[in-house]
């Protein structure tokens, strides 16, 4: 047992230090108190051991593909991964730009256009998550060839996933790698040539970004 609070110990500290609290986590109140008085199970401890630890694996793994935005494969990942470094929500970046919610959370899963929201709307939520402009103009152009390329995405998805039987836990992973294969190949494609409305949208965005 002694062995599994030392663990405990080095998790909580080792994400405090990363700047992460799980204030949800009543063992933490524990641990912060040093009471000694408060009994925990083994069963709480292991619990809690594994959720620490995949919050630890979890805010690393954020923590290092935002240092590298350019390499994402829309404006929408880049959102999901600004939500789980700073714990918030969809809802709390709709309130900020007063935007519909759900349009934010189809934005991130590329369900929807980045040409559904505004230039003005969409300058706001670039300021909001803190992302340079020249990237978010990258990001939106893949969005909107994500976006086009929606019913390929989820065929081969959905074949894939038949052959396979990919678990929960993966199924992340692999659409993040199917969307960057496809935006690849789209890229080599011989005929690929620049969409008038995309390109209009990015330089009035620009024009809203300065």
């Amino acid at each position: 047992m002694e062995q599994k609070k030392d663990k405990m110990d080095v998790l909580l500290k080792s994400l405090i230090k990363m700047g992460e609290l799980p204030p949800d986590d009543r063992v933490i109140d524990y641990l912060i108190d040093n009471n000694p008085e408060r009994v925990i199970s083994n069963a709480v401890r292991k619990k809690t051991i594994a959720r620490l630890e995949n919050r630890q694996r979890e805010l690393k793994e954020t923590k290092k593909r935002l240092q590298s935005p350019e390499k994402l494969n829309s404006i929408g990942e880049y959102l999901i991964l600004t939500k789980i470094k700073e714990q918030s929500d969809t809802h709390d970046f709709a309130t900020k730009i007063q935007i519909d919610p759900k349009k934010l959370m189809m934005l991130e899963d590329d369900r929807i256009s980045p040409l559904a929201f505004t230039p003005d709307e969409m300058a706001c939520l670039i300021r909001t998550i803190g992302l340079r402009a020249q990237i978010a103009i990258a990001l939106i152009r893949k969005s909107y060839q994500l976006f086009k390329m929606q019913p390929q995405l989820h065929k081969t998805s959905a074949r894939y996933d038949d052959r396979h039987r990919m678990p929960e836990s993966k199924i992340g992973d692999m659409d993040r790698a199917l969307k960057e294969l496809i935006l690849k190949s789209n890229d080599r494609r011989a005929d690929a040539t620049s969409d008038p409305e995309i390109e209009n949208y990015l330089k009035k965005l620009q024009e809203k970004l300065g």
